[in-house]
């Protein structure tokens, strides 16, 4: 046989050798191990949403992802999840936007009051392209010293935020001025409250129920679900309906993991993210109207707040959002969820 055609046998021969071994180690490689974290108890919604995408991710990758959950800020607070996704020393983790906005400062811009007209507004953009672009946003606002950015696979929460009073409920703006409220750790929040004639005080979520007990401050905003699950309605038994914001909880994957997953597993970790975010939002949905009914049982009474208050008070504050979109470089996000929400 002729020299040049053995060389080539022998050559596809080690080929063939090669690829065998290389499908043999594939099959039979390390899983890879993603961690998720979030900070509140195994009945929240955000544990059921990443139970799912637990199943999911771990069913369609036939084993290849597995996912292990951490509740109970058992990996830290909301702030140190940013760091360490940043960093790729987590994988996942779902957070409120005003917890980090200065290491992930494109996350203030969702912090702002008023930004959606209501909860089908809110799904419709968030779901279609007006998310698309504000997950292009973050991660590129997050790609910070060589680092890649982080990815946004979904938006999980949808719930109002309304006002919780120690002493009264309020029917008019006026009535807030001067009123001393425990908000985040978030400038854009404060400089919102402060426009609005009310004095933001910042307090960890986890002291307020003290704060408000000696009266260091007077009220707080939450969603319901969240202040009875926390008891707050036990000392801020006063809620008024001012529906100011409609809380967007991005879940986010580290851009270091995204980097690792292979094109058919990101696939899967996107398909698997959407249907999770559908179950955490329907699960929060559904606590949030079961602890309203519940607080209604125990006494807490319910203002109804004016839809000209309520104007008031998104026509005193659209300067601050143009201006915080603007310097983020989303001006064109803003625009496009105005319009939308005219349709």
């Amino acid at each position: 046989m002729d020299t040049q055609k053995m060389k080539k046998r022998r050559l596809l021969a080690a080929i063939c050798l090669v690829s065998g071994f290389s499908v043999v180690r594939a099959q039979g490689a390390e899983p890879l191990g993603l961690r998720a974290a979030h900070i509140f108890d195994d009945k929240h919604p955000w544990q059921k949403g990443l139970e799912k995408f637990s199943e999911l991710v771990e069913t369609r990758s036939k084993g290849a992802l597995t996912v292990k959950i951490f509740d109970n800020a058992v990996l830290g607070s909301e702030r140190s999840y940013f760091s360490r996704l940043l960093l790729g020393d987590l994988d996942l983790a779902v957070v409120s936007t005003g917890s980090a906005g200065d290491l992930a400062e494109v996350l203030n811009f969702l912090d702002t009051m008023f930004l959606w007209k209501d909860r089908a507004q809110w799904q419709r953009a968030l779901d279609g392209e007006i998310g698309q672009r504000i997950a292009s946003a973050i991660e590129k606002g997050t790609a910070k010293g060589g680092n890649p950015g982080l990815k946004a696979l979904g938006y999980w929460g949808g719930s109002p935020r309304h006002l919780m009073g120690s002493k009264r409920g309020f029917t008019s703006l006026e009535q807030m001025r001067g009123l001393r409220l425990r908000v985040q750790a978030s400038p854009v929040q404060e400089e919102l409250w402060t426009k609005l004639g009310v004095t933001p005080i910042v307090i960890p979520l986890a002291e307020t129920a003290r704060a408000l007990r000696a009266q260091r401050v007077e009220a707080l905003d939450q969603e319901m679900a969240n202040a009875f699950a926390l008891g707050l309605h036990k000392v801020a038994p006063h809620v008024t309906e001012t529906g100011h914001t409609w809380t967007v909880r991005p879940l986010l994957m580290s851009g270091h993991t995204w980097k690792k997953l292979t094109p058919e597993q990101q696939e899967i970790v996107v398909a698997a993210a959407k249907e999770a975010s559908r179950v955490a939002r329907q699960a929060e949905w559904k606590q949030n109207d079961e602890a309203t009914v519940q607080m209604k049982a125990e006494g807490v009474e319910f203002y109804p707040f004016p839809a000209e208050e309520r104007k008031a008070m998104r026509e005193l504050t659209e300067g601050i959002r143009r201006r915080v979109a603007e310097r983020l470089g989303v001006g064109d996000i803003l625009t496009a969820i105005k319009t939308d929400a005219e349709k």
